[in-house]
């Protein structure tokens, strides 16, 4: 049975699953039905999607999302990660029960906030960069031809080149582009299109 995995924060979620107020205010609104998950499911003739997404994930949480679930993959399955900015990290110091995901459009209390937000800054670096790039070379290697690697932030890859991941190569729309809502989600428009251009990068072999 081969099974579509799905890693990633917010942008690769089930609707009703992303945390932000402007995005549950859309899917309420519009009730988007297609999804990225459900649109490749069908089009690569998956049995199942487990879809691990979460709300504000950070790439740690995706890597390790992907670890713990590393001895339930099959070698006919495919998996989609959906990497996040590098800017984003984690931390036990804003609450030591769980691990935090930190960045700079998230909000803080006033005791971490100055810290937290240097960090982030001082993270959009090639050291960052290059420790992303050496991950997707370890997954590569663990499960060949089986990963999707893509993100949706197109300023990161302008920027680091280098790094060995696909973006769409147009504009993606946003749901405060075609709405009054304040979210900058894609829209159930762009899950389709980014599902096509994903499907076209796999048939040509690029990821």
């Amino acid at each position: 049975m081969k099974k579509l995995w799905i890693l990633g924060d917010s942008w690769l979620c089930p609707w009703d699953s992303v945390l932000a107020k402007g995005h549950k205010e859309y899917v309420m609104r519009y009730q988007p039905k297609l999804h990225i998950s459900n649109i490749l499911k069908d089009k690569l003739e998956c049995n199942e999607v487990i879809n691990l997404a979460k709300s504000g994930n950070c790439n740690y949480s995706i890597l390790e999302s992907l670890c713990k679930n590393i001895n339930k993959i099959t070698k006919d399955d495919i998996i989609v990660i959906g990497w996040s900015e590098i800017t984003r990290w984690r931390n036990l110091s804003v609450n030591s029960n769980h691990w935090t995901t930190v960045g700079i459009n998230f909000n803080h209390s006033d005791a971490t906030k100055s810290f937290i937000e240097q960090e982030c800054i001082n993270r959009d670096s090639h050291l960052t960069a290059d420790e992303l790039n050496n991950w997707i070379l370890l997954i590569e290697k663990l499960l060949p031809n089986q990963v999707m690697h893509w993100t949706p932030f197109q300023h990161m890859i302008s920027k680091w080149r280098h790094l060995n991941i696909q973006t769409p190569n147009f504009k993606i729309e946003r749901i405060n582009h075609i709405t009054n809502i304040r979210d900058s989600h894609p829209t159930e428009k762009s899950h389709i299109k980014i599902s096509e251009w994903l499907l076209s990068v796999k048939s040509k072999k690029i990821i």
